[in-house]
Parts: structure tokens; C-alpha cells; sequence
């Protein structure tokens, strides 16, 4: 017997909420990344406006995921219990290319050290 499958939009619903706080995001910061109306995100996390496909890609891209990620939501594993901050952070950084990825690395460790020879003094 097949496994009842929740219907898309349900699980496109979940997802959208579920990854925007996953990210410390509010719903003024996702609408203002995928470049959408307040009301269009509120409306569609509440279940009272079925996203077009195109909507639902400018929510992935705002997300650093792919539209699939939205739609088989319950495949991605959750997101590791981070500060708000470091989650935007992976989140701009997860879909950069490698070299972006290497760079903001190094970048990091310097600030980090910076950071930490500034707390000596």
C-alpha cells in the first residue's frame, strides 16, 4: 500500500516557514530577500495563497535552496540549533562557489583572529 503523501502545497507551506526560521529570518527579511510583499509570504505560510512556481523559486533562491528543497521538504535534514546570525551567514554562503566559499574561509579566520588578538590587549 502506498504512503498518503501530504499535498504540495502543504509541504511548500511547511517548508517556507520552517527554513525562514531555521534561518532567523522573519517574514519582512524573506520577503524583502525574494523580493515579494509582506502579505504574499504571510499569506502563503498561512495557507491562504498558493505560491506560483516562479514564487515558489524566488523563496528558494531568497533561502539558499532549490525549489525541490521546498517542495520535498521533509527530505533536508534540519538545520544544526545555531545563533540567527550564522545561519544567514551559511545561508548566503552554501550556494556561492567554491573559490567564494575558500575565500570567505580565510576571511573569517582573520577576522576571528583579529578579534581574539584585540581581546588580549
Amino acid at each position: 500500500m502506498a504512503t498518503k503523501r501530504t499535498p504540495v502545497d502543504q509541504r511548500v507551506r511547511e517548508s517556507v516557514k520552517r527554513e525562514r526560521t531555521a534561518r532567523g529570518l522573519t517574514q519582512e527579511g524573506l520577503s524583502e530577500r525574494a523580493d515579494l510583499s509582506l502579505d504574499a509570504i504571510n499569506r502563503i505560510e498561512h495557507g491562504s495563497r498558493t505560491p506560483t512556481l516562479e514564487t515558489i523559486d524566488k523563496i528558494a533562491r531568497a533561502l539558499g535552496l532549490t525549489v525541490g528543497d521546498l517542495v520535498d521538504g521533509d527530505r533536508r535534514p534540519p538545520p544544526p540549533d545555531l545563533p540567527a546570525p550564522l545561519n544567514q551567514l551559511i545561508t548566503l554562503l552554501e550556494r556561492q562557489p567554491d573559490h567564494v566559499q575558500d575565500a570567505s574561509l580565510r576571511l573569517a579566520r582573520v577576522l576571528v583572529g583579529v578579534v581574539k588578538h584585540d581581546d588580549k590587549r
